[in-house]
């Protein structure tokens, strides 16, 4: 049975139950947060939607997020005996009980769980093409860095990035979603509309970056340098095809780009800044 079957056959209504039963004895129920779960049966792809206490933070999201929960082989053997990986990722889509104002104003739970489940099926078919991703994943992801494995480490996370952000994005902006917000002073927020589908997913793919570079020149504070080395390599890797050459350096003007955007839709009206209570702003996926 491949990866696609056994999720296929794990995440049906039926399961709902026993669903909720796993993660309660794995700790994974405590660690979401979780205070609701309902499978939701859909085509092609039913999903695991969470519902979690909003006083916690959900990766930093509006609307939703997808988390990997991983589970032990013994779980999943019930399913496929033949199944040989030591974990099986388990893609779930999470979302906050309440949301801030802005968040209700400005995004959609639809458009952002449509989102996710793009990550969803191109996660899946991903681990189907390479059962190698849950290893490099558990060993290279940005939690489990270090010194050693750090050049490892944001190639993994930038790869990831490029891989799974782009159809999402522009999914989110051919539903309407095209507008850009950030914090600005006092509980005010700045927005800016993008002209076109493409601007929309380079700023985008670009705030994910530059904030994943500064997780990294935090966690690792005396090593900066050997962070930006990195990227800067990863980047020129996987990120041509939506940057053009020398792409780095063009996240860096898009970055530019966007505060310039920002002040000129925003500074000749400033009636337009948004006074709604101020919210958190992070990676989102």
């Amino acid at each position: 049975m491949d990866y696609l079957s056994i999720y296929q056959k794990f995440v049906e209504k039926s399961n709902e139950e026993n669903v909720i039963a796993i993660l309660k004895e794995t700790g994974n129920w405590e660690t979401l947060n979780a205070l609701h779960l309902e499978i939701i049966e859909n085509k092609p792809l039913s999903y695991i939607f969470i519902t979690a206490d909003y006083k916690h933070d959900v990766g930093g999201c509006f609307a939703a997020a997808m988390i990997g929960v991983y589970l032990e082989k013994k779980i999943i053997t019930e399913i496929d005996e033949t199944y040989n990986q030591d974990y099986f990722y388990l893609p779930v889509i999470i979302k906050p009980d309440k949301l801030p104002e802005i968040a209700k104003k400005y995004y959609s739970e639809e458009i952002a769980v449509k989102h996710e489940l793009i990550h969803i099926a191109d996660m899946l078919q991903w681990i189907n093409d390479d059962p190698e991703y849950i290893e490099k994943a558990i060993e290279y992801c940005y939690e489990s860095a270090t010194e050693e494995n750090l050049e490892k480490s944001i190639d993994f996370e930038v790869k990831k990035i490029f891989r799974l952000e782009p159809q999402a994005m522009g999914n989110d902006f051919d539903s309407g979603e095209d507008m850009i917000i950030e914090p600005f002073l006092f509980g005010m927020y700045m927005k800016y509309t993008c002209k076109s589908r493409s601007e929309y997913i380079k700023i985008k793919i670009a705030d994910y970056i530059i904030n994943l570079q500064n997780m990294y020149e935090k966690k690792f504070s005396d090593k900066k340098k050997s962070v930006e080395h990195f990227f800067q390599k990863s980047v020129m890797k996987y990120g041509k095809k939506l940057f053009g050459n020398a792409p780095y350096n063009k996240i860096q003007k898009v970055k530019k780009d966007k505060l310039e955007k920002l002040l000129k839709s925003n500074m000749k009206n400033i009636p337009s800044l948004d006074f709604t209570a101020r919210i958190k702003t992070g990676r989102g996926e």
